[in-house]
């Protein structure tokens, strides 16, 4: 398992965006997909890079339980899992935070349709979560598609919501890995 430090040097990666959960960084230049990188330095500490990444698959399996939510959101998985940093695709769209923008000076978009058939089907599921970790992953998701988010982007050429990078607390992470160990 590779080290931020060697994809660092592989790809000549340059900060983009500090970070609460960890910088974002981005290759000085590619010839593949563009991809950001987030080094585990800073609120989540790197032992909890593996119990982050099970997290978006937990939450991508989660969603794909039904086809009517799946069909206008998803969680972006990571293209590589490090031990102490995720990649995964750069996604370039208008934010959830865009379009929940209660402040008429900043002229939001128009939000699309399939943003209030989201949330309320999103709702609906969440209410019926009955495990423990079922629980904690509705409420991590609840921040990514129902409070203004920079890191959950509609997707025009998907014609859904793509979540890039999930909000949760180290607790949570933390609960989550108990939870795997039990």
């Amino acid at each position: 398992m590779r080290k931020f430090i060697d994809i660092q040097r592989e790809l000549d990666l340059v900060r983009f965006l500090e970070s609460e959960h960890g910088d974002l960084y981005v290759p000085r230049a590619t010839d593949g997909p563009p991809i950001i990188v987030r080094q585990f330095q800073r609120t989540i500490p790197s032992r909890l890079v593996g119990t982050y990444a099970r997290l978006l698959a937990a939450c991508q399996a989660w969603i794909e339980h039904d086809s009517a939510l799946a069909a206008l959101v998803r969680i972006e998985q990571p293209v590589e899992v490090g031990e102490d940093f995720l990649s995964r695709a750069f996604i370039s769209a208008t934010s959830l935070a865009s379009f929940l923008s209660s402040d008429a000076d900043d002229d939001p978009p128009e939000p699309p349709e399939e943003l209030s058939t989201m949330q309320t089907r999103f709702r609906e599921l969440a209410s019926t979560a009955s495990t423990p970790h079922e629980r904690t992953l509705t409420a991590i998701l609840a921040r990514s598609l129902l409070e203004p988010t920079y890191k959950t982007v509609y997707s025009m050429r998907e014609e859904r919501f793509v979540v890039a990078d999930l909000k949760p607390t180290v607790a949570e992470l933390e609960e989550l890995a108990a939870l795997e160990r039990s």
